[in-house]
């Protein structure tokens, strides 16, 4: 037997020895380590349930505010209040009608108006209930003291509610109070089961008497966890204070294990309950005593397999390196190459990934141009046959200037024309405004002065922006033209652009945004339809039209808009209203990212505001479950532009350019 053949043969040994030792402390430590990770998933579950409270409650915030903020909404409320207090009848049958309207397109399950002596005026969920005192209900006491929102728990006799309290205000009146709830009912504690990996109880005390409010469970198992939840948990003198976890004991001799706390914003005596049944319990032990097993084998084979790796040359990365560049050569191009070790091998080796990297990056840029052209007729023929009314004809002279070529496009703002600008002798996009821009000087003014700032910004990543001026009623701005298709036109044709063209065009937007932060401009509006493609391949970043200077107040007219900027493509900060910064550009940046790898969007919704409310709280869509291939690195990059908090996403387009070059090379 060779001396190779018997090293082998002692590693083994060895290591199937190790092996048993560790399955052996594994069947003794996987009790205790299961009791600690069912104490975890309890206070996890605890975590889950004021999550799923806390999003609910900011959730009906929203929607109280957003009711509270239509004007004829709260003023037909304030005309049948006078009315009624007048001696008329309040025609509650209205009111309701408008609050069925506003519950089909904003989904909350129940909605009172209550007057500001806290006298239910009109209730969604009985008609023709009596009048009844609210006033002391803790959420509505405290929406009357500070004419502020508020919100809490509401328990009656016909369900348990998460509410939110709004003060309907007309001028500096407070006319009524608008109450809006969500159900706290089974599905809801399933719901957070799901998501938590326990059971769910919710359990409101009434003297010596308990209730269920809501369980995960069935409704038999449930009762017959209520008395020993009552006895051993609910009473305990430790229930109160932090949550702690209680051994539960079942009288069939079942242990499960318990956490209990009181419900956040709930009248004294209504408690969130955890549980882990004995079932998960056994099932973590066999989890852990299984992992601990197989974690052995596998270090097992681990071990044997090093000596094969240790055998390889040294000189294979060389090798490696050699056969890249003979089959670069071929015009056959490899992928990047991983090369060891350290000096000049290691620089070597980068600079072989850089020039692959800039090959694939031009060969496929071309091919993906050259797809794109094939369907360019395509592209080009989307306009009506006949003109619009309004619209400037082919050979007309507009402005004294601008000689029109052909319509190019139309949008929400105007329409973009091809023109021939007679005085500079060169080709031009002539945009032309629609007229309401003329209504509000103070709208007009603020367009000027952001057509000024976009002015500031020369790069060949970003499309020039030159003049402004006004024909007759008609406002217009003059700008570069670009000869090729937008970016939501080629991903509407291909779905997603090819990886290696995507970096590219990736770079050259981060490039272009880059020189818009350092001339002090945001743009507030990335999206794939604010990008042109060249045919020559070269990617714009084009329409300042919503652009400010950085650290510019935010001014809540438009026309007529409350933000900036496209609902799937907000930064979270920009859906609250709030002020935009460099790191909202980068945001949005990222979503565009997304969509140029992946031909999908992370945040989607049902409308704007389940989009603006998957910006605030939902976790994006990982690139992955759109392209699997997608390198980790890039994937990680997407995400950190993605985070909730500015303060964790990249600092500047600068770091996040030169992140964008490492992943290349």
């Amino acid at each position: 037997m060779s001396l190779g053949m018997r090293l082998l043969l002692i590693t083994l040994a060895l290591v199937l020895l190790a092996a048993a030792a560790v399955a052996g402390i594994g069947q003794w430590r996987g009790g205790q380590l299961a009791d600690r990770l069912a104490d975890d998933s309890l206070r996890g579950g605890q975590a889950v349930q004021t999550y799923f409270q806390e999003r609910r409650a900011r959730e009906l915030e929203l929607i109280s505010q957003l009711l509270a903020s239509e004007r004829p909404f709260v003023a037909y409320i304030a005309q049948a209040l006078a009315l009624g207090a007048n001696g008329g009848e309040v025609d509650v049958a209205s009111i309701l009608d408008l609050i069925a309207q506003r519950r089909n397109q904003l989904g909350f399950d129940v909605a009172l108006v209550i007057s500001p002596a806290g006298r239910i005026v009109a209730d969604s969920r009985s008609p023709l209930s009596a009048p009844r005192d609210l006033s002391g209900l803790l959420p509505v006491a405290e929406a009357v003291r500070e004419v502020a929102p508020a919100r809490g728990v509401w328990i009656d006799g016909e369900g348990a509610y998460q509410v939110a309290v709004v003060p309907l205000l007309m001028g500096p009146n407070m006319e009524a109070l608008l109450l809006a709830g969500l159900t706290i009912d089974n599905e809801l504690a399933r719901d957070i089961s799901r998501v938590s990996g326990t059971e769910v109880m919710i359990i409101q005390q009434q003297a010596s008497e308990h209730r269920i409010l809501a369980a995960s469970a069935d409704l038999a198992q449930a009762r017959s966890l209520l008395g020993p939840l009552a006895s051993q948990v609910l009473d305990s003198p430790g229930a109160a204070a932090q949550p702690a976890v209680f051994t539960l004991q079942i009288e069939d001799d079942a242990v499960w294990r318990a956490s209990a706390a009181p419900l956040a914003g709930a009248p004294e005596g209504v408690w969130q309950v955890a549980l882990v049944p004995p079932r998960q319990r056994t099932d973590l032990f066999s989890a852990l005593t299984g992992m601990m097993g197989g974690g052995a084998i596998a270090a097992a084979l681990v071990i044997l397999l090093m000596p094969l790796a240790i055998s390889r040359s040294v000189l294979r990365p060389v090798s490696v390196l050699a056969d890249g560049a003979e089959r670069a050569g071929r015009g056959d191009l490899p992928q990047p190459i991983r090369v060891s070790g350290s000096g000049d091998l290691q620089r070597l080796g980068r600079s072989f990934n850089r020039v692959i990297s800039d090959l694939r990056e031009m060969r496929d840029m071309e091919s993906y141009v050259a797809e794109l052209w094939q369907k360019r007729s395509a592209i080009e023929n989307t306009a009506p046959a006949g003109p619009d009314p309004g619209e400037l004809l082919p050979g007309s002279l507009f402005a004294r200037r601008y000689e029109i070529r052909r319509k190019v496009a139309e949008g929400g703002m105007g329409r973009v024309y091809l023109a021939l600008d007679r005085e500079l002798g060169e080709e031009v996009a002539l945009k032309t405004l629609r007229p309401e821009w003329l209504e509000n000087p103070t709208t007009l003014e603020q367009l000027k002065t952001e057509i000024r700032t976009a002015r500031r910004i020369t790069h060949p990543n970003v499309v020039r922006t030159y003049d402004f001026g006004q024909e007759g009623d008609l406002p217009f701005l003059s700008m570069e033209f670009v000869h090729g298709v937008t970016l939501r036109d080629a991903l509407r044709r291909t779905g997603r652009v090819r990886p290696y063209a995507a970096m590219r065009v990736a770079r050259q937007l981060c490039a272009g945004l880059g020189a818009a932060h350092r001339a002090g401009v945001l743009h507030r509006d990335i999206k794939p339809s604010n990008v042109m493609l060249e045919v020559s391949g070269t990617a714009k970043l084009m329409d300042f039209g919503v652009s400010r200077g950085i650290g510019s107040p935010i001014t809540p007219e438009g026309p007529e808009r409350q933000f900036a900027g496209t609902p799937h493509y907000l930064s979270p900060e920009q859906a609250q209203g709030r002020e935009a910064r460099e790191a909202s550009d980068i945001y949005s940046f990222g979503i565009l990212l997304s969509e140029l790898f992946t031909g999908a969007l992370p945040i989607d919704g049902d409308n704007t505001l389940d989009i603006c409310m998957g910006h605030l709280e939902r976790e994006p869509v990982r690139p992955s479950a759109y392209w699997p291939e997608i390198p980790p690195a890039l994937e990680a990059l997407i995400l950190r532009c993605l985070e909730k908090d500015p303060a964790r996403r990249y600092p500047n387009t600068d770091a996040l350019r030169d992140d964008l070059e490492r992943l290349r090379a």
